[in-house]
């Protein structure tokens, strides 16, 4: 969508709106898409950032996830602010989320403060979870357990505060890999199954399980995305091997999901993100949600 003027790229959301019948009850914007919820009484999340805009609108936005999520190519603080106050539900607060490129927590900090200016409480929360840093585009595929976490966090009637060191909490347990990366930094890499092979995906796990600190007896959800030339095929291949990998360790793996929508990139790439899953927060990670692409009773 980065091309596309502002009519175009409201037709696009329009577009994927009517794909989702009346049972998101989405509402499109020209920057954003929200979705629209019975509950009032509640802290609002929204979503800033460069993370895939169809896979963030499928699995991020809808029932007990985020009320909204920017879609701009390139996010301005004004309407960041405009889009958080139009799903502010009473006066529980907001909770933006975003990247941790610098760019982006700039952009979003400065929305927050034109929030205060206004007289709406909120709390930035970034998405810190590249253990492959270097890259001009890190691949911040935790967004999805945080989100995940913050939205039913605020529908079980949580603070804003209590909300905010919640998602933090979460954010600080997840770690995300891109596979291309990852074979650059070293060790082994590419075998006779190609790209995302097995001696790929120990060496993957291996970096996760190191990040995350993960050990025998822990347990963890998987969150595993494509990226344009990746076939759904090869994504249930590296779902395989990473969840063998783990159970052989005796690492238990609460959830394994794999996201077939393309995160915006045309190359033969993949985002894995693992999330260390304390009982504490599997209540939250477990409450029932509603999306285009992800359904959770």
């Amino acid at each position: 969508m980065t091309g596309m003027n502002m009519n175009e790229r409201s037709k696009a959301l329009e577009g994927i709106r009517l794909s989702a019948g009346n049972a998101g009850k989405l509402t499109v914007g020209t920057q954003s898409v929200h979705a629209e919820h019975c509950k009032r009484d509640k802290v609002s999340v929204v979503v800033c950032g460069r993370v895939g805009y169809e896979a963030a609108l499928g699995f991020m936005l809808g029932e007990n996830l985020a009320d909204a999520i920017m879609i701009e190519p390139e996010l301005d603080p004004y309407a960041i602010m405009r889009t958080a106050i139009s799903v502010n539900y009473g006066d529980r607060g907001m909770l933006l989320i975003c990247g941790s490129s610098e760019e982006e927590k700039s952009t979003v900090m400065a929305a927050g403060g034109l929030l205060e200016e206004s007289g709406f409480n909120n709390e930035v929360v970034y998405v810190e979870d590249c253990i492959v840093p270097g890259d001009t585009e890190q691949m911040n595929a935790g967004y999805f357990h945080c989100v995940k976490i913050a939205g039913a966090a605020a529908s079980s009637g949580m603070t804003l505060k209590e909300t905010y060191y919640t998602v933090r909490k979460a954010r600080n347990l997840v770690k995300s890999i891109s596979v291309r990366a990852a074979l650059t930094s070293g060790g082994r890499g590419r075998d006779d199954a190609g790209l995302f092979g097995e001696g790929t995906m120990e060496k993957i796990a291996f970096q996760l399980r190191q990040a995350s600190r993960a050990r025998t007896g822990d347990t963890v959800c998987t969150y595993i995305s494509g990226a344009g030339g990746v076939s759904l095929s090869e994504l249930g291949r590296v779902n395989y091997q990473l969840y063998r990998s783990l159970t052989e360790r005796g690492i238990a793996v609460h959830d394994a999901l794999i996201n077939p929508v393309p995160v915006g990139a045309a190359n033969a790439d993949i985002a894995i993100s693992m999330m260390l899953m304390p009982d504490e927060l599997k209540k939250y990670y477990d409450m029932p949600c509603s999306a285009l692409y992800y359904n959770k009773t």
